[in-house]
């Protein structure tokens, strides 16, 4: 009898300690698979939300160079007018409309990326209400040109933008708004991201905008991607539990690195990841060439280090000649593989220190770091004479032009960007397939 009641008492305590042990392991296992799963839903909700914000801030930068180039070319164009009207005797009144009437062309004409464009509205009363302005240059709409804008407009979501935009420059003097918007060439209306900026001389209101559509088919295509890792590492991590219950205290240790192996190998899924996500975020995907954002962020720290340490950069921007032709008779494929032979005659002709990116459409621009407006020039000149003796693929010649700027005391982005597309506008002018250098 006894030995029976030791027999079952050991049967019991091997009972207690294997429910034990697997309440423990359960328990354990539950508790570390919660936690894991929240954090790692945490990680891709952060990590989504980093890459917006990096988007947005990048368009955001990108409008805001956009609005003050287009003021810094009025600024300029008005004090070169002065400047050419000593001795003339002209009026200020005909100088001022003589400037509108330049300045109106070039915004007219200036195409930004992805088809963007500059516009401009008129303050007439400044407090609001059914016409309390006029559209003053609309590239997209030149038909509105002229017609009345009203605080009361609504868009598709029930948004004011023209509201939004006079009080905020009226406030600020400039503002970041968003709202609904057709798209050009399309009846599609899109969520739109735009900057605005008050120029007070004139009274207008200088903004442009960049859609964002692309962003939010971007983090929709990568929160599904996400989330379906997310589903499937939550699924291991039950499978893992469920596993739990027919080990022993023994394999708790086995059991607790398999774990920590499981959550070091979805840390490097989610970097690989993020990775692949930053690499798209700052390379074109036509040419594989470093993109308009990518190319602001590195020409900013060019520039402060020029400023900083007194050094030399300079920037080549270069724009295909008679482009629009290629296009009109051989086709837009045809166009794309002329851009890409572009990209790579820029690879091949630059140095490790500069930096290469298509600027927009068929402009490119290169950064050189540590060089002259000579050195530039001649690098220049270099890319120059490769491109017109590449035989490009069913058009055959294809030439470039190009505008040479370099860092001066003083200087900043927008103003070197400025003269180097001066200096470009000046190689077109002069018969193209020629670098043309900066005017100081």
């Amino acid at each position: 009898m006894k030995s029976n009641r030791i027999r079952i008492e050991k049967s019991a305590i091997l009972r207690y300690f294997y429910v034990g042990s697997m309440s423990v392991i359960i328990l354990v296992t539950v508790l570390l698979s919660s936690i894991y799963t929240r954090s790692l839903g945490e990680e891709y909700t952060r990590k989504i939300k980093q890459l917006s914000g990096g988007i947005i801030n990048e368009k955001k930068r990108f409008l805001r160079n956009a609005v003050e180039r287009t003021i810094y070319l009025i600024e300029d164009e008005r004090a070169e007018l002065r400047y050419q009207n000593v001795g003339k005797n002209l009026s200020e009144e005909e100088i001022e409309s003589l400037c509108i009437e330049r300045v109106s062309r070039h915004i007219r004409n200036l195409r930004l990326i992805d088809d963007g464009y500059i516009w401009v509205n008129r303050i007439i009363n400044y407090d609001g209400g059914d016409r309390y302005g006029r559209v003053q240059i609309h590239p997209s709409m030149p038909q509105r040109e002229g017609t009345w804008v009203s605080t009361n407009m609504t868009d598709i979501r029930g948004n004011r933008p023209y509201e939004d935009e006079l009080n905020g420059v009226k406030k600020d003097g400039e503002v970041y708004f968003e709202y609904y918007f057709k798209k050009i060439n399309s009846e599609e209306i899109a969520h739109k991201l735009s900057f605005a900026k008050l120029y007070k001389p004139y009274d207008w209101i200088i903004a442009s905008g960049v859609y964002l559509d692309d962003v939010d088919q971007l983090i929709e295509s990568e929160t599904r991607k996400m989330r379906r890792t997310y589903e499937r590492h939550k699924n291991n991590s039950f499978s893992i539990s469920l596993l739990a219950l027919l080990l022993s205290v023994a394999v708790m240790v086995f059991f607790e690195r398999q774990i920590s192996r499981l959550m070091l190998s979805y840390e490097d899924e989610i970097e690989i990841y993020t990775s692949r996500l930053e690499l798209f975020s700052i390379t074109d995907s036509l040419t594989g060439l470093y993109n308009r954002f990518r190319l602001d962020d590195v020409f900013l720290y060019e520039v402060e280090q020029a400023q900083r340490y007194k050094r030399s950069v300079s920037l080549i921007l270069l724009d295909l000649d008679k482009f629009k032709s290629v296009n009109d008779n051989h086709g837009h494929q045809v166009g794309d593989q002329v851009i890409r032979e572009i990209a790579r005659i820029l690879k091949e002709s630059t140095r490790v220190v500069d930096t290469v990116g298509r600027w927009g459409g068929e402009e490119f621009l290169v950064i050189c770091a540590e060089t002259t407006l000579e050195g530039a020039g001649i690098l220049a000149d270099k890319i120059r004479v490769s491109v017109e003796e590449n035989d490009f693929p069913v058009v055959g010649s294809v030439t470039c032009s190009f505008g040479v700027s370099s860092f001066h005391p003083g200087d900043n982005e927008a103003s070197m960007i400025c003269r180097a597309d001066v200096a470009l506008y000046f190689a077109k002018e002069n018969g193209r397939n020629r670098v043309c250098f900066e005017e100081l």
